[in-house]
């Protein structure tokens, strides 16, 4: 194998004298516009891809007001695999979550949009995909009105700088899964050299041996699975003073490329071997031959010569080293169900020759068992992964107590332990189960795409004593279930959604009535059931003040202006209690009820209006039909704009003034009479100001079941005192003829 190191160091050498960096701007969102944050729906997400052997990320990101605003704060956070779980209001949790901030795994920041530029740099990230959030800081409870308050909007850019090397040297052995890996190099005073090597699946173990080391061995060695080492945190080992060999253990990802840097103090040289052990079953027979011509001139600067001879090379399965017995964990097959919801499935056991899974799984109680399952990127991000353990009840053990370790993560295979720490160095992985607590939950929010596994240890102990277990097996209970949102639901009062943004789709919850969090438990501020009632009864009741001035509308023969009084009233009630929260009732389609709120209110503005003035029946019926058309068109063209009101309100104060001041020229006297003028108009005037005042300026989220009921109120009592008086058959007959005179 000697031979065949220099064989594959020639290549690399080969590869590595057209080294360098190479820096490229990989990816650029412009312009997109961001939003405050009540929930997760409210962010915006960003895709990147990292290439592989990437040396440097540099995340650049600009925040500007496009309107006349002040700048406000913009939160930034981003992670590698899925999307960033993140608690801006400092909202608690539901129970059992595991998040990525607690394993330090999201990357955060906040600027200004002010339209400077700032950047996040990352060494050595791992490749493939990465997902960027952002928002606006919240902070504005009170409801504005589209076209009075003063309307702010937010533009995010961010681009992707990525610095990348191509001086990485590929290990690559004879056979992937049964050869050793060896290589000679020399290596110069504070120089980096990158090799990787990729990791088949069944490799349960690795190690790095560094041998023939020269000068002492001033060299460290650092290794990390997926992407290049960052000295300051990867693994390392420092070989300086072992001459004869120097050597370390690791255990490696299962079908992942592997990375190691080696760092030199002085100039040396040394050989380097991975040793990959399995658990495989049976060695492959040994068929085939690696052969290649040696260029000596290339290898030995010693050679006068330009010579050539060919290199036979037989595999051998005694290059490899099986694993040790306890390396080797029991593995057990599981199968995917998918279910017809977003973000709904499942993995079980093989079912058996009646298509059923067992409902318990029987794990060794010498060695860990392991269960691994497969995350598919995109699809099966967006959802929550619950992972539910437990013994089985009917279990029953004498002088002695059994506590089932279970260490879940991603990639990872930790071994569990009886002894602190169990599983991970923080115990973030770990799951525990025993006689006194038989089940135990993790739900990972957003999971990483990827293999996940799941490894099972029991142990037997009496008084906190390790103990060889009486039984080889005992049986053991597992549920691994995505879903969306919590279970597909939101709290008490919350309501489950899918987003789609930048291609991907993601399950988030809508909080409402006070209730905030990831699944809409954190009822810190919480509105109680009783204010809930309240709101609900005095949105809906409210509008029965509409009453006296549908009746007074009849008495005076307004047969149509009662008509759509009746019609806001009904309206307005049943949207109101349709969109009530815990107490709600809806007669038709919400958005069915809103449209035709919104309608009756502005077309009752423009009905009484019109019956104020001074026109024909002709010009009546005119305006009442032209009037209902265009606040339909502009109801539907922007319902919650001011244009949609102020331009009814202004045609009708144009022809109530035209129409009023044609009267008094044509009889020559004040009109309407001196008691409408003195009594009716300006009390009905203050109360529809108060009214738009109220509506437009003081509204909140928290009192906006008091300023909404009063605003119904004061505007169904202006109707009573702006509603002219009846009118004589007479008059209207004079008033007429004289327009057709």
């Amino acid at each position: 194998m000697a031979l065949a190191a220099v064989l594959l160091l020639v290549a690399a050498l080969s590869a590595a004298s057209h080294a360098q960096e190479i820096r490229i701007t990989s990816q650029q969102w412009q312009g997109r516009q961001i939003y405050e944050f009540r929930g997760y729906h409210d962010v915006e997400v960003f895709y990147f891809r990292v290439p592989d052997q990437t040396v440097l990320a540099n995340w650049s990101f600009t925040a500007r007001e496009l309107t006349d605003c002040e700048p406000r704060n913009v939160s930034i956070y981003l992670k590698h695999g899925s999307f960033p779980v993140v608690n801006p209001n400092n909202a608690t949790f539901p129970n059992d979550f595991r998040t990525q901030d607690e394993a330090g795994k999201v990357k955060g920041l906040s600027i200004l949009s002010d339209g400077a530029k700032n950047s996040l740099q990352v060494e050595q990230p791992l490749p493939g995909d990465w997902f960027l959030i952002a928002f606006l800081t919240f902070e504005n409870t009170r409801i504005e009105q589209k076209g009075i308050a003063k309307y702010c909007s937010t533009s995010f850019t961010t681009n992707l700088d990525v610095t990348w090397t191509n001086e990485t040297i590929l290990l690559i052995p004879e056979v992937q899964n049964y050869q050793d890996i060896q290589i000679h190099q020399s290596i110069e005073q504070d120089q980096q050299i990158y090799y990787k090597f990729f990791v088949p699946v069944e490799t349960h173990w690795a190690t790095i041996n560094i041998k023939n080391c020269e000068n002492n061995c001033p060299i460290q060695v650092y290794w990390r699975a997926r992407a290049l080492p960052l000295i300051d945190e990867a693994e390392g080992l420092n070989c300086t003073g072992n001459i004869s060999i120097c050597s370390t253990g690791f255990l490696p990802l299962e079908g992942e490329w592997h990375y190691l840097t080696i760092a030199a103090e002085a100039n040396t040289t040394y050989s380097l071997k991975i040793i990959y052990h399995t658990c495989a079953q049976e060695y492959p027979v040994t068929k085939y031959f690696l052969t290649n011509d040696l260029d000596t001139g290339k290898v030995c600067s010693s050679v006068s010569e330009v010579s050539r001879f060919r290199m036979l090379f037989r595999g051998s399965k005694q290059h490899f080293e099986k694993a040790e017995a306890e390396v080797c964990w029991d593995r057990v097959g599981l199968f995917r169900r998918s279910m017809s919801a977003s973000f709904a499935y499942e993995f079980d056991l093989l079912p058996d020759e009646n298509g059923t899974s067992p409902l318990k799984l029987e794990v060794a109680t010498g060695q860990p068992t392991i269960l691994s399952f497969y995350v598919n990127p995109k699809q099966d991000i967006g959802g929550n992964m619950w992972l539910d353990v437990g013994m089985d009840p009917k279990m029953k053990t004498t002088g002695y107590n059994v506590t089932f370790v279970v260490c879940f993560s991603h990639l990872e295979r930790f071994k569990p332990s009886f002894n602190h720490p169990k599983c991970d160095p923080d115990d973030f992985y770990l799951l525990e189960i025993n006689a006194t607590k038989r089940y135990a939950r993790a739900v990972i929010p957003y999971p990483e795409p990827g293999t996940w596994n799941v490894v099972i240890q029991p142990f037997c102990h009496e008084n906190k004593s390790k103990i060889t277990c009486p039984n080889e097996t005992l049986p053991f209970f597992f549920s691994i279930i995505s879903s969306a949102c919590v279970y597909g639901s939101c709290g008490p009062l919350g309501r489950c959604s899918i987003s789609r943004t930048a291609g991907y789709s993601l399950s988030t919850c809508i909080c409402s009535a006070g209730y905030k969090g990831w699944g809409c438990t954190d009822a810190s501020e919480a509105v109680p059931y009783s204010e809930l009632l309240l709101s609900t009864l005095l949105l809906t009741l409210s509008n029965l003040l509409f009453i006296p001035s549908i009746v007074l509308a009849i008495y005076r023969k307004y047969y149509t202006e009662a008509l759509v009084y009746v019609s806001i009233m009904f309206f307005s009630t049943f949207y109101h209690a349709c969109d009530g929260v815990a107490y709600s009732f809806c007669l038709i389609r919400p958005d069915v009820l809103q449209f035709c709120d919104f309608y009756s209110a502005i077309l009752a503005f423009w009905v009484t209006m019109i019956a104020m003035s001074d026109v024909s029946p002709t010009l009546t019926s005119l305006f009442h039909m032209g009037g209902a058309i265009a606040v339909a068109l502009g109801i539907e063209y922007d319902q919650f704009g001011i244009a949609v009101f102020a331009v009814p309100v202004a045609s009708g104060v144009v022809i109530l003034v035209i129409s009023w001041a044609l009267h008094c020229r044509r009889e020559g006297g004040c009109y309407p009479s001196k008691k409408y003028w003195i009594w009716c108009l300006p009390p009905g005037l203050l109360l529809a100001a108060v009214g738009l005042v109220v509506y437009a300026f003081l509204q909140t989220e928290r009192n906006y079941k008091f300023v909404h009921s009063a605003w119904h109120a004061v505007m169904a009592l202006s109707i009573m005192f702006l509603l002219p008086f009846k009118r004589e058959k007479k008059q209207v007959e004079l008033a007429w003829r004289g327009l057709q005179a």
